[in-house]
Parts: C-alpha cells; structure tokens; sequence
C-alpha cells in the first residue's frame, strides 16, 4: 500500500498568513477478507450470475449487525470464462464457480475444507438454501493492480436459491449447519409430504409438514429401501442434533425417485436412483421450523 503525500499551501483566515501543511490521499483497499460483509442492499437486478461470469463490485466490509452476504474466498488469480458454442446455443462455464460453491459449504459447515465433500452416511449431502456470487475490485483497487474475485454466499428471499432477491440476516453464517444461526431460511421445507410439490428456502419459517435436509443419488448398485431408511435416519440425528425416530409427532421421510421424476417405492431401490432424507409432521400437526441443528431446543411446533 503506498500513501502519496503532497505538500500544500492553507490559507487562515484568522491570522492571514500561510501555513504549511501535509495533505494525504485516501489509501487504496485492500483485497477483502473471507468473513467480510455485503452491508448495502444490492442492485434491483441482484447479485449477478456467477457462472455467466456477470460479477459486481460490492461494497465488502467487516460488520456486526445486518448483512446481505458474506466473503467465504478470495480467488488471487481468477480464471476468465470460457465460452462453448453448441449449435445455435452458447453455454458458459466457469471454474471459479467450482471454487466458490467448495468455499460456501466449508464456510456454512458442510465440509471441513473447500471442496465438495464425500456423502455422510454412505449416501447423504446436506442440503443449505445458500446462493452464491463474486464480487469484483472497484476502479480505485483496479488501478492499484488487485484483479482478485471474493466468493460471497447470500441467502434468497424466496423462492429457488437462483432467485435474485437477497434476504437481510444478523450473525454470520459461518459454521451454521452446527450453530443454528438462520436455519428457517437455510432449510428447504415444504408444506406437503410430496417434495415434488417443491421445497423452498424461507418456508421453514412458516407452518409446514415437511423438511429435506440431505439429498444423495446412487452409484451404479442398487441397494435396499431399508438401508436408505437406516442411513437416513443416522444422517438426520447428525444434522437436527436429535433421534427423529424417537421423537413424538415427527417421522423420517424417505424419498426416491428415477431421473423422470416418478417416485419409486420398491424393496430394492435401482442404481442411479435419485435420494431424499428428511423429517415429516405426523397426522395432522405442523412445523414452524427448520430442525436444522436443532438439538435439545423444543421443537418448534405450529
């Protein structure tokens, strides 16, 4: 960092005379730290698409209150998008994105490092409504030389993680998946038992039946409904902190599809068959709540 000083001429007023005096410039940023804050609001268009490589120049700062994302990485030397022509298509693709998604998941406690980390339990990935965007230097920091991206992840307001809209939060995400902090915004919920009638980020705040916490596909062997159920349930009292299974009014829920979509509902459970686990409301009771890292806190009941 380098603070240009240049000697300057004031004029006073008071006495009439010069004094001479040292004026400095404003120093240049540095690159921004992971744990730093989006504090403003962000543009009506969101925050950019990370894998078309749209970046935007954030205001990134250290905060204590309300935030709109935060800093997970900083990438020294991004790679540029590359752009691939497939008939009268264009597709882009982005490794930093990659990185990004690694740095997100060991950032909300997925994973201890910055990649993408192997199933729980055999088969089972934690699923966390985060989305996620770059940020760019400013003009100032441009022209210092800094060419750094910082990966931010955010929570959406509503709707699918691709959504635009950004939802305020206090405390950091860092670490949430085991401390709790916004778990009604990072859960995916429903307010059916069917999941094919859509999970969204934002309804585990309201009254709901259910709520997918890990999602999975199997490899090129098929298995057995029973064992799915049996490793499902060992995932869920790893990530609620709690037995479902010995829970009053709460059951686990186990959903299986084929890649059309259509549930599959037999003993034996095909290869490449696509994984649910979650928790299900019995009868007719409601949640109001994510379970997420929940542990001997009362559960949250409509």
């Amino acid at each position: 960092m380098v603070i240009v000083l240049a000697a300057v001429a004031v004029v006073s007023g008071v006495r009439g005379h010069s004094v001479a005096g040292l004026a400095a410039s404003v120093p240049v940023p540095g690159p921004p730290q992971p744990g730093d804050c989006v504090t403003s609001p962000p543009p009506p268009g969101g925050l950019g698409d990370l894998s078309a490589g749209k970046y935007l120049q954030l205001d990134l700062r250290r905060c204590a209150g309300s935030r709109y994302g935060e800093v997970v990485a900083v990438i020294a030397n991004p790679a540029a998008p590359v752009q691939t022509r497939q008939g009268s298509e264009t597709f882009s693709t982005n490794a930093n994105s990659d990185v990004c998604y690694g740095a997100t998941l060991a950032f909300v406690g997925v994973a201890a490092k910055a990649v993408i980390p192997m199933p729980l339990f055999t088969y089972w990935s934690t699923t966390v409504a985060t989305s996620i965007a770059a940020s760019t230097p400013n003009p100032r920091q441009r022209s210092a030389g800094q060419h750094w991206l910082a990966c931010v992840t955010y929570l959406p307001a509503t709707g699918s993680p691709q959504e635009s809209t950004v939802r305020p939060y206090t405390n950091s995400l860092r670490n949430a998946v085991a401390t709790g902090n916004q778990r009604n915004y990072l859960g995916l919920c429903s307010q059916s038992t069917d999941w094919s009638a859509g999970l969204s980020p934002g309804v585990c705040a309201l009254a709901h039946r259910s709520e997918m916490l890990g999602a999975g596909q199997l490899g090129n062997a098929p298995t057995t409904r029973a064992d799915l159920l049996h490793t499902c349930s060992q995932f869920l009292e790893h990530r609620t902190g709690r037995n479902i299974t010995a829970t009053d009014g709460l059951a686990v829920s186990l959903y299986v599809t084929d890649e059309a979509s259509a549930p599959i509902t037999t003993a034996t459970v095909p290869a490449q068959a696509y994984l649910g686990c979650g928790v299900v409301a019995v009868g007719d009771r409601r949640l109001a709540g994510s379970l997420l890292a929940l542990g001997n806190q009362p559960i949250p009941w409509a």
